[in-house]
C-alpha cells in the first residue's frame, strides 16, 4: 500500500507538473501572442491616422496656396487696404464685389470653410465673406485671429483647435499675401470646422468596445484634451491633466512632450491598458490609440478557461491512469520482491557454491556455501572484485587459471572445467572444485553479469584416485598373466597344422580374447596416465604430409585385407610443424581403426590433411554405421558405446574415442565430428598451424592394435 501511494505521488508530481508547466507557458504564450498583435494592430492605427491628420492638413496647406496666389485678390487686396476708411468708394465697393464673388464661388466649393477673412497688415478685417464688415464698419480680429496674423506674416500657418462661438471645433489656416509687386498687403485666414478632423480622429474602426483614439496638446502646466473621447464626449477643451515637467504613466502626457513608444499604461479613467502614442511635431499635438488591456486578453481568458477545462479532464484521466499504473508496478514490484526471496531462498538452498558478478566481475550476490567454501562472509564478499576473495589455478602448474570466467562474460556462453581446477582461499587452503559458468542475459541480448557455480570434489577426486590406483594396479598385475597367454597361443599358432579343425577354432578365440583383453588393459593404462597428467607430449618439427603418407600406407594393408577402400589426401606443398610422433599416430590409429571396425566390406574411408587459416586439420572420413543423433552428446565418454555399435560384429571397449579426445585436447588442439546414421562419420582433429602443445609427463602412451 506504501508503495502504490509513494508510487502514485510521483507519477503524479512527474505527470501532472510538466502539463500545469505546459499549460501555464501556452497560456502565457497566447497571452503574450494576443498582446504583441494588438500592439502591431494599435500601431498600425496610429501610423494611419497620424499619416490621415498630416495629409488632412497639407490638403489645406495645398489649398490656401491656391487662394495665396490668386490674381483676383493680389490685384482687389491691396484697393481695399489703401480705401479701408471710405468704404463707400466705388473702386472700394468694385474690389470688393470682385473679392466677394471670387472667394463665395471658391467657398461653395469647400463646405468646411466657415468664413473666409482678409486682413490688413495693421489687423484690421477688410473683408468676411460673413458680413462682418458691412457699410464702411471696420472690426479687428479677436484674440486668437491676432495669433494667427502674428504667425502668418512669415508663411502658412494652422492654428490649433478651439471651440467657437456656435460650440462647433475650428481651426484657423491663414497664409500671406503679396501684391503684384510682391509687397505684403496682408493675410487670408480660413474658418474651418474640424469635423472631419475629428471624423477621422474619433474612428473606432479596429479599436473594439473600448479602445480609441486621444489628441491632446501641452497648454500651460496642463496636458488639454482636444477631441471628444469614447468614455467622456464633452472631455473636447475641458479635461486636461496635469503636467509638472516629469514623464508620468499617461500615454497623452508622455507623447505631448515628443515620447513616440508604446506599452501597457493607465488611461485618464485610470484603466490599465495597451497604448501607442506618437507626437506630431507640425501642429504640437500628442496622439494617442490605446485599448482596455482586459479587453486585449478576454479571447486568451476564454482560451485559458478552455484549457483549465481540458486540463482538468486529462488530469482526472493521468490520475486514474497513475492508479493503474501504480496499482500494476505495486503488484509487480512485490512479484519481484517474492520472485527475489524465493530466488534467494533456492541460492542459498543450492547445495554448491555459487556467486554472481557483474559485468566489471563485482560479486553481486554470495550464498551460504560459497560462505563456507570460501571462509568469508557474505557481507565481506557484496562489492568486491571476486579476486579480492578467492583465487581459482590449475591444478596441474598452480598458475591462475579463471579465464573461464571473462570467456563467459564475452561469449555469452555457458563455460565448463570439469577437472584440474583448484579453489585457493585468502587463507592459502587449496580445494579441488568442479566449476561451471553462465553468463546472465536479459531479454535484449546484452549480458548482465556471470553465474559461477562449484563444488568442492575433495572425496570425489579422492574415489578417482583410489579407481585410478586400481586400475593402474589390475593394468599392471592383468599384463603378465596375458602377455602368458598371448606367448602360449602364438606358439600354438605356430603349430596349428597339428591341431584338430575344433582345436584351432578354440584358439582363434582364445587369441582374439586375448588380444581384446591387451587393447582394454592399454586403453584403461592411457586413461589412468592421461587422467593423472603423466603422458609425455613432446613435439619435434616434422613435414606432417610425409608423416600422414606413412601412416597411410600402414593402414592401407589393412584395409585392403578388410575389404574396405581406403585413400589418403595430402597437400603437395610440405606442411612443417611441431608434432609428437607417438601421439599422433596413436590419434589416427585410433580415429582409422573405429573407421574400419565400423565399416561393412566395400566401405570407404578417407584420411585428408588440410591447412587453413593458421590452423591444421587432420579428418578421417567413412561410410560406416554412423552414429545415432539422440546419443552424440554421449560419444567421447568413458566405456560409451553407441546401440547400433553394440549390435555390430565389431568388439570395442568405449575408450578409444575418450582417449583420442583427451589426448588431442592436452596437445592443445580440438576434436570434432558430423555424423548420421547410416551414412557414415568425420572426425576431425584441428591444431594451431605452430603444431602441439608440449607437456611434461613420465610415461608415454600404450600402442593399439590398428584393428582387431
Amino acid at each position: 500500500m506504501k508503495i502504490r501511494n509513494l508510487l502514485i505521488s510521483v507519477y503524479a508530481v512527474v505527470a501532472l507538473l510538466p502539463l500545469f508547466g505546459i499549460v501555464w507557458v501556452n497560456y502565457r504564450s497566447t497571452e503574450t501572442a494576443y498582446v504583441e498583435q494588438e500592439f502591431s494592430n494599435l500601431t498600425a492605427i496610429v501610423e494611419a491616422r497620424t499619416s490621415a491628420i498630416k495629409e488632412y492638413m497639407y490638403s489645406w496647406e495645398r489649398l490656401i496656396t491656391i487662394i495665396q496666389d490668386d490674381n483676383q485678390i493680389k490685384t482687389n487686396l491691396p484697393v481695399l487696404v489703401r480705401l479701408e476708411n471710405t468704404t463707400n468708394d466705388q473702386e472700394f465697393q468694385s474690389a470688393k464685389h470682385n473679392l466677394d464673388q471670387q472667394l463665395r464661388a471658391w467657398r461653395n466649393t469647400v463646405e468646411e470653410v466657415m468664413d473666409v477673412l482678409l486682413v490688413s497688415p495693421d489687423g484690421t478685417v477688410v473683408f468676411a465673406d460673413d458680413h462682418r464688415i458691412t457699410n464702411g464698419v471696420r472690426k479687428t480680429l479677436y484674440d486668437p485671429t491676432n495669433t494667427v496674423m502674428q504667425n502668418a506674416k512669415n508663411g502658412v500657418f494652422i492654428s490649433s483647435l478651439f471651440i467657437g462661438k456656435d460650440n462647433e471645433p475650428k481651426f484657423f489656416v491663414a497664409a500671406p499675401i503679396y501684391d503684384v509687386g510682391e509687397e505684403f498687403v496682408g493675410i487670408v485666414i480660413f474658418e474651418v470646422n474640424a469635423y472631419k478632423l475629428y471624423a477621422i480622429i474619433q474612428d473606432t474602426t479596429g479599436l473594439g468596445t473600448t479602445g480609441e483614439t486621444e489628441v491632446a496638446q501641452l497648454v500651460g502646466n496642463s496636458v488639454l484634451f482636444l477631441n471628444p473621447l469614447r468614455f467622456n464626449s464633452d472631455a473636447a477643451f475641458t479635461v486636461s491633466l496635469p503636467f509638472s515637467g516629469e514623464v508620468l504613466n499617461n500615454p497623452a502626457q508622455r507623447a505631448v512632450l515628443g515620447d513616440n513608444d508604446q506599452g501597457f499604461v493607465v488611461d485618464y479613467r485610470g484603466r490599465d491598458v495597451l497604448a501607442v502614442w506618437r507626437y506630431i511635431p507640425s501642429l504640437n499635438w500628442g496622439l494617442v490609440t490605446k485599448i482596455d488591456q482586459a479587453e486585449v486578453l478576454v479571447p486568451a481568458q476564454a482560451l485559458g478557461r478552455w484549457i483549465i477545462a481540458i486540463v482538468s479532464i486529462l488530469s482526472g484521466i493521468i490520475l486514474f491512469c497513475v492508479w493503474i499504473m501504480a496499482t500494476y508496478v505495486d503488484k509487480l514490484v512485490r512479484s519481484r520482491e517474492e520472485i527475489g526471496k524465493k530466488s534467494e531462498a533456492i541460492l542459498q538452498g543450492i547445495g554448491d557454491a555459487v556467486f554472481v558478478v557483474d559485468p566489471n566481475l563485482i560479486i553481486q550476490q554470495f550464498n551460504r556455501v560459497a560462505v563456507e567454501m570460501t571462509g568469508i562472509s557474505e557481507k565481506d564478499a557484496l562489492g568486491k572484485h571476486y579476486k579480492q576473495v578467492m583465487r581459482f589455478i590449475s591444478e596441474e602448474t598452480g598458475e591462475e587459471k579463471d579465464v573461464f570466467i571473462t570467456e563467459a562474460l564475452k561469449a555469452g556462453a555457458v563455460r565448463t572445467r570439469a577437472n584440474h581446477t583448484l579453489l585457493l582461499r585468502n587463507d592459502g587452503v587449496k580445494i579441488p572444485i568442479e566449476e561451471n559458468v553462465a553468463p546472465l542475459v536479459n531479454h535484449e541480448g546484452s549480458i548482465l553479469g556471470v553465474v559461477v557455480m562449484f563444488e568442492d570434489v575433495t572425496k570425489e577426486r579422492e574415489i578417482d584416485n583410489m579407481k585410478t590406483d586400481f586400475i593402474s594396479i589390475a593394468s599392471h598385475q592383468l599384463r603378465t598373466p596375458l602377455t602368458g597367454i598371448k606367448w602360449a597361443t602364438e606358439l600354438l599358432l605356430k603349430d596349428r597344422a597339428s591341431l584338430s579343425d575344433k582345436q584351432q577354432e578354440y584358439l582363434d578365440r582364445i587369441h582374439s580374447s586375448e588380444e581384446h583383453m591387451v587393447d582394454l588393459v592399454k586403453g584403461l593404462l592411457n586413461v589412468n596416465r592421461l587422467e593423472s597428467g603423466t603422458i609425455s607430449i613432446q613435439p619435434v618439427s616434422v613435414d606432417l604430409g610425409e608423416l600422414v603418407r606413412s601412416l597411410g600406407k600402414d593402414v592401407s594393408l589393412v584395409a585392403e585385407k578388410e575389404g574396405v577402400y581406403f585413400e589418403t589426401r595430402v597437400p603437395t606443398e610440405p606442411i612443417v610443424t611441431g608434432i609428437d610422433k607417438d601421439i599422433f599416430g596413436i590419434i589416427v590409429q585410433n580415429l582409422v581403426s573405429n573407421a574400419m571396425k565400423y565399416s561393412n566390406t566395400g566401405g570407404e574411408i578417407t584420411l585428408s590433411l588440410s591447412s587453413h587459416d593458421q590452423r591444421i586439420a587432420l579428418s578421417v572420413t567413412d561410410t560406416g554405421i554412423g552414429i545415432p543423433v539422440r546419443q552424440q552428446s554421449q560419444l567421447f565418454q568413458k566405456f560409451f558405446r553407441a546401440d547400433n555399435a553394440i549390435l555390430s560384429p565389431a568388439e570395442g571397449t568405449g575408450l578409444g574415442l575418450y582417449v583420442t579426445k583427451t589426448m588431442v585436447e592436452q596437445a592443445g588442439g580440438t576434436l570434432t565430428f558430423v555424423s548420421a546414421e547410416g551414412k557414415g562419420s568425420t572426425f576431425t582433429v584441428e591444431f594451431p598451424l605452430s603444431g602441439m602443445a608440449p607437456h611434461k609427463g613420465t610415461k608415454k602412451p600404450e600402442t593399439v592394435i590398428l584393428i582387431s
